[in-house]
């Protein structure tokens, strides 16, 4: 006897959203890993300037958007740009929200740099995996 298996019917905006947030969710990783590494660095050196941290928090947000931007075009398998830019926003929003609980609502003066460059680390990020998968 064979069996008949029912076709789900996955809808569009599930189909969007479920790579978009597993990219987040690998952006949000990284960004914390690389956020505590360079915090034992910078703690255990003492000899970086104070003034450096918002390069780094912003360099570390740019390579875990490149990267989350990256898995959500891999798991989608096209429109890389699409998927990596909205990957890139989704983090952005999550640092956003997460900057505004910790500091009320004293919210940083370089948010629009730091949504600019995430949301274009993932849309290279995603267009980076389209490229690898069509090669």
């Amino acid at each position: 006897m064979r069996k008949v298996r029912k076709e789900t019917a996955v809808s569009p905006v599930l189909q969007f959203l479920r790579p978009v947030v597993a990219g987040a969710f690998l952006g949000a990783v990284i960004c914390t890993l690389l956020l505590v590494g360079a915090a034992l660095i910078m703690s255990s050196s003492g000899k970086l300037p104070q003034s450096a941290i918002p390069m780094i928090t912003l360099a570390v947000s740019g390579v875990s958007s490149l990267a989350g931007g990256f898995l959500a075009a891999k798991l989608s398998k096209a429109r890389g740009l699409l998927f990596g830019a909205c990957t890139g926003l989704l983090l952005f929003f999550m640092e956003f929200l997460a900057g505004l609980s910790i500091l009320g609502g004293d919210a940083a003066p370089a948010v629009l740099t730091k949504c600019l460059v995430m949301v274009l680390a993932g849309a290279i990020g995603g267009l980076i995996a389209v490229m690898n998968q069509k090669g």
